[in-house]
């Protein structure tokens, strides 16, 4: 049992770390760039494995992998799997779930979690791919964020978002009460990405100043879904 903390509940920085069986909760009530569970974003950390886990009540994302990814793209190592992230971004916003910024993943995989979070106020996300590339998502459950799935941009291309490389597998993955993506799938994925066999309760949000916000497209169309 981790309770309170203003940074991070558990701090995974480096290699080979295998996390599991914890209950975190109530951390980074100063609302910086940590989790109930997170690498930081200076150190590299690759090889990791976080199970089991139930985190509740964190400042900004629940789970923080802004450097986690597999040393080898051909060695499937690092694995976030079977945990409980509820109530994360409660103090701050533009942040979800899990967020990761920048990064190559390398085909971490992100599978039979559930995410889950009551507020739905500001830009809170489940799944949070912020110009990230080389990730599989499968098979998690996400209850109440405003937006169920958001990918920025490809990787690395943050101002034109085109030229890039998403290569993400989001399939069987369940969005209860929220909206299917955040952005469109159009401005985000490649052709190299799979997005299938998901099930996804799409609503239209409102843009009360026309069709963009801080060039972010309309929220809900038709398009953006394709499952």
């Amino acid at each position: 049992l981790v309770v309170g903390s203003a940074g991070n509940g558990v701090s995974a920085l480096g290699h080979r770390h295998r996390i599991w069986n914890n209950r975190i909760t109530d951390t980074n009530y100063v609302a910086i760039e940590c989790g109930c569970i997170g690498t930081g974003w200076a150190t590299d950390s690759t090889d990791q494995e976080w199970w089991n886990n139930t985190c509740e009540r964190t400042g900004r994302s629940g789970l923080q992998i802004r450097t986690l990814h597999n040393a080898d793209p051909r060695k499937l190592v690092t694995r976030i799997h079977h945990n409980v992230v509820a109530d994360f971004m409660l103090q701050d916003f533009d942040g979800g779930a899990f967020y990761v910024y920048g990064l190559d993943g390398a085909f971490t995989r992100i599978d039979h979690n559930v995410f889950r979070k009551e507020r739905t106020d500001g830009l809170s996300f489940g799944a949070y791919w912020d110009y990230a590339k080389n990730y599989v998502f499968d098979h998690n459950v996400i209850d109440g964020p405003n937006r169920a799935i958001q990918v920025t941009c490809q990787y690395p291309a943050p101002k034109t978002c085109e030229g890039g490389t998403t290569n993400l597998l989001v399939y069987n993955n369940t969005a209860l009460g929220a909206g299917a993506w955040g952005r469109s799938i159009d401005g985000a994925f490649d052709a190299r990405s799979l997005v299938l066999n998901n099930v996804f309760s799409v609503h239209v949000f409102a843009d009360p100043k026309g069709t963009t916000v801080n060039h972010w497209p309309r929220y809900g169309a038709a398009t953006t879904v394709r499952n």
